[in-house]
């Protein structure tokens, strides 16, 4: 297994023979000329073994992603769209020989199942409502004017009651880091809307006409009432990995009706706010009682983390499947009988991360390199337990003990590999800065 840069005029030499399976990260976003390098979609299209492209945010410049979907030959897509809706995106008659898998934008990573630090009691966290959202533009329809509308509304309405939030909307207000499952944990709830667009802007025309046109414009809604005959025929609405984080963190959310890719319902696992907040007053009201929002948020739990079924790994197992039933031959003649690669390098660019987008680089490169290391670890943990089963007969221990003793091991074993990623990437800092005096 192999991870490599293919942006920014990267130069790709990495010999594609010597693999069976090539992923292609939602990173290295191909509906934008010219940023994938040439390099590598050379290499793509030699490539005899089997591609797997993951894209997201697919409603941008799509004409021309869909185009490199067929110049680089691409035999999976793992889409945000759902099934009932890819013919309208990905015509059959245009895409005979690729299959569309509908996947989520994030899942729930097996190091994020123990929260660090304690759970906050409901009744002792300092603030009422939480939020932190976006003023992505107008271009995005309604779902992406939803996600700064619904935070603008609620904080007039609690200030008007002097109800404790803390709402905002604006880039400088941005939490990253362990800062952010923090900050959910101090929320007795938080809002949230679809993630996604239904403005699937195919051409980039709309990219064009409505660049720059921000959601508190004053002719917001006119413009709003423009995209809504393009917006009518998809309903691309998602759950968004912040509902994951809050289900972990037990903080109960307030969000706006939706479908949320079928994975929640109202009243069972969130709050339902209608988006005229016609039913502000009952919301409020459920906001204040401890008891339904604890239950809640036990519901929440169960449903979405300890039931497994929103997980990396289970999300890693379904394309294991997917790669088994398409698999090939490869270029130098061997058939792949490991997938094990292509689970790892999934998992680890799709994993949930605590909104650490806009990190400093180099930051954002330690912090990287700390991840592959904690999802080495945590990857061998299975066997592990069950070498423990089998070489010191400790069956009777339990599920709780076994996983006490490796808790513990597995702790100190990330504090090393923390801290050797740290000094490792100080020495590679300190070579680079050598090499350029030098030069």
């Amino acid at each position: 297994m192999r991870y490599v840069h293919v942006v920014d005029k990267a130069v790709f030499d990495v010999d594609l023979s010597k693999y069976q399976v090539l992923f292609h990260s939602y990173c290295a976003r191909l509906c934008f000329e010219g940023y994938v390098t040439e390099s590598y979609r050379s290499a793509v299209m030699k490539f005899a073994g089997l591609k797997i492209l993951s894209v997201q945010d697919e409603y941008d410049r799509t004409d021309h992603l869909k185009r490199e979907i067929h110049a680089l030959g691409f035999d999976v897509v793992l889409t945000t769209v759902p099934q009932h809706q890819i013919e309208l995106v990905y015509p059959k008659e245009e895409f005979p020989n690729v299959t569309f898998v509908t996947v989520l934008t994030g899942y729930v990573a097996d190091w994020n199942l123990e929260q660090k630090g304690k759970i906050v009691p409901l009744q002792d966290r300092p603030i009422a409502i939480g939020y932190r959202g976006r003023n992505i533009g107008v271009r995005y329809g309604q779902l992406g004017f939803d996600k700064y509308e619904i935070g603008r509304r609620m904080k007039e309405v609690c200030a008007e009651r002097d109800i404790c939030t803390d709402i905002e909307m604006d880039a400088e207000s941005r939490i990253y880091g362990e800062d952010w499952p923090r900050f959910i944990r101090s929320c007795r709830t938080m809002l949230g809307s679809e993630s996604g667009s239904n403005v699937f802007d195919f051409d980039g025309e709309v990219e064009r006409e409505f660049s720059g046109l921000m959601c508190d414009d004053p002719d917001a809604s006119a413009y709003l009432k423009t995209l809504a005959p393009m917006e009518e025929p998809f309903d691309i609405g998602q759950i968004s990995p912040r509902v994951f984080e809050c289900a972990v963190s037990r903080t109960p959310m307030v969000l706006y009706e939706g479908s949320y890719s079928g994975a929640i319902e109202p009243g069972e696992h969130y709050i339902s706010l209608k988006k005229d907040f016609s039913n502000i007053e009952q919301v409020l009201d459920s906001v204040n009682n401890i008891k339904l929002l604890s239950e809640m948020a036990e519901r929440s739990f169960k449903h979405l983390i300890l039931s497994g079924d929103y997980t990396y790994r289970s999300f890693v197992g379904s394309i294991q499947e997917i790669a088994r039933a398409h698999s090939r031959t490869s270029g130098d003649g061997r058939k792949p009988d490991n997938l094990q690669s292509v689970a790892s390098f999934s998992s680890q660019l799709l994993r949930l991360p605590y909104q650490s987008e806009t990190l400093d680089p180099k930051e954002a490169r330690v912090a990287e390199t700390e991840q592959l290391l904690e999802v080495v670890l945590f990857a061998i943990v299975p066997t592990v337990k069950q070498r423990l089963v089998e070489l010191f007969s400790i069956e009777n221990v339990g599920e709780a003990g076994i996983w006490k003793i490796l808790r513990q091991k597995i702790k100190l074993l990330i504090g090393w590999a923390r801290s050797f990623s740290k000094l490792a990437w100080r020495v590679f800092r300190e070579m680079i800065r050598a090499i350029r005096k030098r030069l």
